[in-house]
């Protein structure tokens, strides 16, 4: 059973090298992003570390020696984001940054505690630990790393005190907490693989023609601005030509289309074996019209391997049909440009030099065919033709822009809903997909859920020592108000007639689980007992942001949720 989990996080090789260098690129924007927060929130706190924590004199000393501790790991996480030449540490790094807090804030924490302040609140240490879910760690290793640290915040806990029920009961909370929190963690990755091997199919079905296994016109017009911009930056020579199959309408009447695409298929084979050089390439760009990308060819060269690339497909030995000589054959035009010019954008040379060379592909056709034709008007005609300005994209220049800089704000938030919804039918099938996979992540936290509060119902008193009192409490808010709420939320993803309303009920779930646990904290927190830690209204709230519910009900339902539990509490 386990394999199985494992196999929905892993591919074979060599595809799994290529996901964890695509999943290492994305997480790389998460590290950044939470660099910059950690950093920020570093600088307030060494900065007024006495308004904000306000430590005993005696612990004052070691708690300024942990905070600067703390620029080493945010040494390490700057690094860990800087790509080279610690790209392949990345993880490693920002794994260790976070060990190196955990301890520095337990060090501090246990000092405080000791000294009769309870400045560090257990939830530092976790949400440093929780950090890791979120920066896009593989599974297989997110695991093991998150564990470790948990054992040793547990550890340290139990070792360094002498927890009443409500320390316990914190400790368990914090536990459950990262527990649960692992559970979407696995969903988001098994879904990331999923897209992520479906948008590689889409890619090679986009780029590569299925029967010719050669770029298609798309992928040629990607390569060929690429190429063109590599001739910018170094100053070398592009040579494009375009090649046409002789008398293929005549060759496809007599012998069928199949017999058709079988000579375009190896036609295609040959180019791709001929076209060695790392950065040429061949694309078929129409029917039977092939496009031949060479970087850094010498002028002199060009006729001598144009040619050869000719006179390799005569002989190839395809029969042609009964008016087309001896083998099928193909005739091309060239253009070659000695250097690109570097006024004006790159990406409109495309068209003059297909033009030119489509030129000399037809008088390649009018003098006999099977032969090819350089364009005498390569490198002067492209470096002379006139490049239209910018204001040529968008047909009224400054118009144009005077109209975007008095666009009201109606506009604004309509292409911000446009950048969360595809047209139609796409939007449907995203959705479909969204939403399957948000079902998912629901059932495994909500299921959790249940499991906590049936854990908690059992260990309560002889485990967690809560008195008889404050036990009743407690339960009647978990037997009343928690588990109905989560049993129903997790029907919402089980049965299909509610699946459209999956969401909703989770929201309503989130919902009556803070009211819950906010009316328990507002009963036994005057009585002296926390038996809600604040770290479980705010975890539960924060599993609407990872559990795929669409921004338009996540965002107003997290903004609500979050008033209430402040608005409360203070």
């Amino acid at each position: 059973m386990s394999w199985k989990i494992l196999q929905h996080v892993r591919f074979e090789e060599p595809l799994e090298s290529e996901f964890r260098a695509y999943f290492e690129e994305q997480s790389q924007k998460s590290r950044a992003e939470l660099w910059i927060i950690l950093l920020v929130s570093m600088a307030v706190v060494i900065a007024f570390h006495g308004a904000f924590l306000q430590l005993p004199p005696d612990v004052v000393p070691l708690g300024k020696m942990i905070l600067a501790g703390v620029i080493v790991p945010a040494i390490l996480r700057g690094l860990s984001v800087r790509g080279r030449p610690f790209h392949h540490l990345a993880t490693e790094l920002y794994i260790v940054a976070a060990y190196i807090d955990i301890v520095c804030l337990l060090v501090l924490r246990v000092a405080c505690i000791r000294a009769g302040y309870d400045v560090v609140p257990l939830i530092i240490p976790v949400a440093i630990l929780l950090s890791l879910i979120v920066v896009q760690i593989p599974f297989v290793l997110l695991v093991p790393v998150v564990l470790v640290g948990l054992t040793g915040i547990v550890g340290v806990e139990l070792l360094a005190f002498d927890l009443s029920s409500n320390g316990l009961f914190q400790l368990a909370a914090a536990m459950a907490l990262v527990i649960v929190a692992l559970t979407p963690a696995y969903d988001i990755e098994r879904w990331t693989r999923i897209g992520w091997q479906r948008q590689r199919r889409l890619n090679e079905l986009a780029e590569l023609d299925e029967l010719t296994g050669l770029a298609t016109r798309r992928s040629f017009e990607e390569r060929f601005r690429e190429t063109l911009r590599a001739g910018v930056r170094s100053g070398k020579s592009v040579t494009l030509m375009i090649l046409d199959v002789d008398h293929f309408k005549v060759y496809n009447d007599h012998f069928g289309h199949p017999a058709g695409d079988h000579c375009l298929n190896v036609i295609g084979n040959y180019l791709r074996v001929a076209i060695r050089r790392p950065q040429d390439f061949a694309a078929r760009i129409g029917g039977e019209e092939f496009a031949v990308v060479w970087f850094d060819l010498k002028a002199d060269d060009v006729p001598r391997v144009a040619d050869g690339l000719i006179r390799g497909i005569a002989d190839l030995g395809l029969v042609p049909p009964p008016e087309g000589g001896s083998s099928v054959t193909a005739s091309g035009g060239v253009v070659h440009a000695r250097e690109i010019p570097h006024e004006g954008p790159v990406d409109q040379l495309l068209a003059p030099m297909m033009k030119f060379a489509d030129d000399a592909l037809y008088r390649a056709k009018a003098q006999g065919r099977n032969r090819v034709v350089v364009s005498e008007r390569g490198t002067d005609a492209i470096l002379t033709r006139p490049l239209p300005s910018d204001d040529a994209f968008d047909g009224d220049g400054e118009a144009t822009t005077r109209e975007q800089g008095g666009r009201g704000l109606r506009e604004v938030f309509a292409q911000l809903r446009q950048g969360l919804q595809f047209r139609e039918p796409w939007e449907s099938d995203f959705r479909a997909a969204f939403d399957a996979q948000g079902r998912s992540s629901r059932r495994l936290i909500l299921t959790g859920l249940l499991l906590v509060i049936g854990i908690i119902l059992v260990i309560a008193i002889p485990v967690l020592k809560v008195p008889k009192d404050q036990y009743f409490i407690g339960a009647a808010t978990l037997v009343v108000g928690l588990a109905p709420a989560t049993i129903l939320a997790l029907l919402g993803t089980l049965i299909r007639s509610l699946f459209r309303w999956s969401a909703v009920l989770y929201v309503g779930a989130v919902a009556v689980i803070l009211t819950a646990q906010m009316w328990e904290r507002v009963i036994q927190l005057p009585k002296g007992h926390d038996m809600v830690p604040f770290i479980m209204p705010i975890s539960v709230l924060l599993s609407l942001s990872v559990v795929q519910i669409r921004y338009g009900l996540m965002a107003p339902a997290l903004a609500a949720g979050l008033i209430g539990v402040v608005g409360v509490e203070l």
